[in-house]
């Protein structure tokens, strides 16, 4: 695997602004890109031993901490605690089978599973954003996850206007609120980022050289 294979660029050059802001350092930049080649690998639709079906993880979470209305750990079918902040996360990407349970913890209804983002509209995504969306993130689509937007918990649609790529990093980062989102024009822009001022939408044009030169401008707030 190269450097720019996981992500990282080859030899650090044209990229200091990007590595003054990012806080990681080389082991933790490595890990990452060892995590985001693993994910990429297991998400991918040509594996024989999966049949392109993602792993499959059980997670049992309060209805309000899933909404973000509570912060009250879920547990995994292992009987292992896991945060709500990271179940909200992976909810990005996963199935969800809504279950109604009684005081003594019987099943009183069960639901269907929800989608997440179908392979076609990945490959849409992949197409529109090719990386992280992170201004200067150089993840690329094939390592990244998903990303609703409007949190589909709040009513956001599973669709690709309501998208975003996000890498693993940045993905945290969004569900920890440090860095907020908006959907323009079904493009995905950072509109803030914590502990900077607020300036206008940006988008990574790392991924997109051809807007420096086009008079690309970004767009403003109404």
């Amino acid at each position: 695997m190269s450097q720019l294979d996981c992500g990282l660029p080859p030899d650090g050059s044209g990229f200091e602004s990007f590595a003054d802001k990012d806080p990681r350092n080389t082991p933790q930049l490595w890990l990452d890109a060892i995590i985001a080649a693993c994910s990429g690998a297991l998400s991918g639709s040509d594996m024989s031993q999966t049949g392109g079906t993602k792993v499959k993880i059980s997670v049992l979470i309060g209805y309000r901490s899933l909404l973000g209305q509570a912060e009250d750990a879920g547990l995994t079918a292992g009987g292992r605690a896991i945060s709500a902040e990271n179940i909200r996360r992976l909810a990005c990407n996963a199935d969800i089978l809504p279950a109604v349970l009684g005081t003594e913890g019987e099943i009183l209804n069960l639901g269907r599973e929800s989608r997440g983002f179908s392979k076609a509209q990945r490959k849409s995504m992949a197409i529109r954003d090719r990386g992280c969306i992170y201004p200067g993130c150089t993840r690329t689509a094939a390592t990244s996850e998903a990303h609703h937007v409007k949190s589909w918990l709040s009513g956001g649609e599973t669709s690709v206007a309501n998208s975003s790529t996000l890498c693993l990093y940045h993905h945290l980062q969004v569900h920890a609120g440090l860095i907020t989102l908006q959907s323009i024009g079904g493009i995905p822009y950072v509109i803030a980022i914590a502990g900077q001022a607020r300036g206008d939408p940006q988008r990574n044009l790392y991924w997109h050289p051809e807007l420096r030169t086009a008079g690309y401008t970004q767009p403003m707030f109404d």
